[in-house]
């Protein structure tokens, strides 16, 4: 027997059925794929569409019935023969079976002419069926277009002149709109080929830079650039005819004829026309007064910044400093008018309170010239070798001097070198500001941790305090002039701290964060580290860990 190549699967759980089966069918031009249960053989058939199926009907997860069911219900697979082979050899199983959609049924145990005739018989049936569907097509594709024929042959020469005769007027029209906005459009339009040369100026030119647009035909168009531009054009046209799918913009300064330099944004993309020019259309626009405009907005923007600031400061001023000098102002009148009995006890006392009003005044004086002069960015970055251990001595030398000596700061070092490339004034100011912070938000009897820990990529300092933490509302604004936590109650300060800190990290390209919950704050600052030639440290070899109190 003569039928195509077909795609078989056969599903059954005995393994021995499925080899005698694929045996008889050896011999003849069929791809034989095979099945143990249900879900295996719908994978199968979503996988690739088989021409026949032959399926037992014990299966160990569906029924034959119900996976014939599930196959029918498919309309993708329900016109797939399928038919049954089993061991159920009753009327009621094979009427059953070709009650759910079996084309036949094939009774176990198999004889070899009666399975081949079977399938030979089906698979005969299902090429007779496509050919059949596929003559059928092929006549009713060939009566449908006999029928269009037909149908366009009705239409009169006079419609078809009619037609195109409006084609013409509507071409023409369209080709006015189009001259008319481009000869009237406010942007500067050219055409250039792929040299970069001009081969088409609107009438904008002239308006736009003061010469004729026959001026610009036949030169290229950086000719007409400021001298600095042409090497940012050159490369802005080759990526244009390197990517044609995209729209490149860029902004060009322009020589007009009156000799002032407007500036134009110039956006490019590849163009061609029916004529066969294949080449580059630019659309270029007067930006000059927005980019003046912008620059003034800037600026405005800048002096509103500093008119806030300075509103901030005198405000702050008058208020931070006014204590001080009562203070001040008060002592010095009690020194004046002190009775000679205990004058020396109310001297000393009032003697102190002038030195610590003074102090205070000298601080914030202090840091308001420090911020102004990281605003005005005239503080630079000056790094040089330095002791590492040693900068952070003096400093805590000088928190414990400010405090009586009491032994409030808790401090370790750790590392395998003594000695970074840092700059020590900025480095001292924001490890000062941060014990300061740290000391002052604390109670006397708490503890401030100063940790160190040098690596050879960077330095991380580490000053975490116990005092009332800061509200999550303001965190994000702490590093900003000014700014105060509204939990700070009676305690002094001008805000200005960790606004100077943050410009003396930024100056180090470091970072610096902060976790704080009602329980204490923990300011965490890296400072990566540079690499110059570094000079020899006799103690760079040995691991240093101080603790200190």
């Amino acid at each position: 027997m003569t039928f195509p190549a077909s795609d078989i699967l056969i599903v059954d759980d005995n393994i021995n059925n499925l080899q005698l089966l694929s045996g008889i069918l050896a011999e003849d031009r069929l791809t034989i794929r095979r099945a143990i249960n249900g879900a295996i053989a719908l994978k199968s058939i979503q996988a690739i569409r088989p021409d026949l199926i032959l399926l037992d009907i014990l299966l160990p997860d569906y029924s034959g019935y119900q996976l014939c069911q599930l196959i029918k219900q498919n309309p993708a697979t329900a016109d797939i023969p399928i038919i049954f082979i089993s061991a159920l050899n009753t009327t009621l199983d094979k009427v059953k079976a070709f009650a759910v959609g079996g084309v036949d049924y094939i009774s176990k145990p198999f004889e070899f002419a009666e399975v081949k005739a079977r399938i030979h018989s089906q698979l005969q049936l299902r090429a007779a069926t496509a050919e059949v569907e596929a003559l059928n097509a092929a006549l009713e594709a060939r009566v449908e277009q006999r029928t269009a024929q037909l149908m366009a042959a009705k239409v009169t020469l006079e419609e078809q002149i009619k037609e195109r005769h409006l084609a013409e007027v509507a071409l023409q029209q369209s080709e006015s709109r189009f001259r008319f906005l481009i000869e009237n459009a406010s942007d500067l339009i050219f055409l250039l080929d792929p040299q970069g040369v001009i081969r088409y100026a609107s009438p904008a030119v002239d308006r736009g830079l003061g010469y004729n647009p026959s001026a610009f035909v036949g030169k290229p168009l950086t000719q007409w650039l400021h001298p600095q531009d042409h090497e940012k054009a050159t490369q802005w046209l080759t990526e244009v005819f390197a990517y044609p799918d995209r729209v490149l913009t860029i902004i060009l300064r322009c020589q007009h004829r009156q000799g002032n330099e407007p500036v134009f944004e110039a956006v490019a993309q590849r163009f061609a026309d029916a004529t066969s020019f294949a080449g580059v259309v630019v659309n270029a626009r007067d930006v000059t007064e927005c980019l003046r405009m912008e620059a003034v907005q800037s600026a405005l923007e800048r002096e509103k910044e500093l008119s806030e600031l300075k509103l901030r400061f005198f405000s702050m001023a008058s208020h931070e400093f006014r204590t001080p000098l009562s203070v001040i102002l008060m002592a010095a009148q009690i020194l004046e008018n002190a009775e000679p009995e205990g004058a020396q006890t109310k001297r000393l006392r009032n003697i102190k309170r002038i030195q610590s009003s003074a102090q205070s005044l000298k601080t914030m004086l202090s840091d308001v010239l420090e911020i102004a002069r990281l605003e005005a960015q005239s503080m630079e970055f000056k790094p040089q070798w330095i002791s590492l251990p040693e900068v952070c001595d003096r400093i805590l030398e000088t928190h414990q001097t400010l405090h009586s000596h009491e032994p409030r700061i808790h401090y370790t070092y750790s590392g395998s070198a003594t000695t970074v490339y840092l700059d020590p004034d900025l480095l001292s100011s924001i490890l000062s500001n941060l014990l300061t912070n740290a000391l002052k938000y604390s109670q006397p009897h708490q503890l401030v941790q100063f940790q160190v820990d040098l690596t050879p990529a960077q330095v991380e300092f580490q000053i975490a305090d116990q005092g009332i933490g800061i509200p999550p509302a303001h965190q994000e604004h702490l590093f900003e002039p000014f700014h105060r936590a509204d939990n700070v109650g009676q305690i002094e300060g001008s805000g200005l701290g960790l606004a100077i800190v943050r410009k003396c990290v930024d100056l180090h390209n470091g970072t610096i964060s902060l976790v704080s919950d009602p329980g204490g704050t923990t300011f965490i600052v890296q400072l990566p580290l540079q690499q110059p030639v570094q000079p020899p440290d006799p103690a760079s070899n040995h691991a240093v860990i101080l603790t200190g109190i």
